[in-house]
């Protein structure tokens, strides 16, 4: 990695296993082929090590396009025979197909990456929100005046 790279505010402003996944991708570049680089998220998780989550790795993944410093040029897909693609990378400060580096992460507008997650996100996970005071289910009544649950019998106005 170039020491000019990191010492931006974009490259300052990475977290620690955003740089560790850079790094990855870095090692992975040919400077003689110019082209881009690729790396799945399980094979991320197993060369970062047992220090990080999966479902982190793809956080970085998108921290990485976020600040600039790498673009997606082909998304992840299904193979001929079924295997997956992993997507491939454009590293922006190196040289991509005879065309000089962009330098994307020098264009960053100081807003730090904040990843929102929607409320269907947290549907069913241990962490989800649950309701204060639960609503206890309808019940309805058969003909023969017992309380039933719905479905067992007809309904009364």
């Amino acid at each position: 990695m170039l020491k000019d790279t990191m010492k931006t505010e974009a490259g300052k402003a990475l977290s620690h296993g955003a740089r560790s996944l850079y790094a990855a991708l870095k090692g992975r570049y040919n400077s003689k082929l110019q082209n881009a680089v690729y790396l799945s998220i399980r094979v991320a998780h197993k060369e970062l090590g047992s220090f990080s989550h999966i479902d982190n790795v793809g956080r970085w993944f998108r921290e990485l396009q976020y600040y600039g410093f790498i673009v997606m040029e082909s998304g992840p897909c299904l193979g001929v025979e079924g295997h997956g693609k992993a997507p491939h990378y454009r590293l922006t400060e190196e040289w991509y197909l005879g065309k000089s580096p962009t330098r994307d992460f020098l264009n960053w507008d100081g807003e730090l990456f904040n990843e929102q997650k929607p409320p269907s996100y947290y549907k069913g996970k241990l962490y989800a929100r649950k309701k204060q005071n639960p609503v206890p289910p309808v019940r309805y009544t058969c003909r023969s005046g017992k309380p039933k649950w719905p479905g067992k019998c007809t309904t009364r106005p």
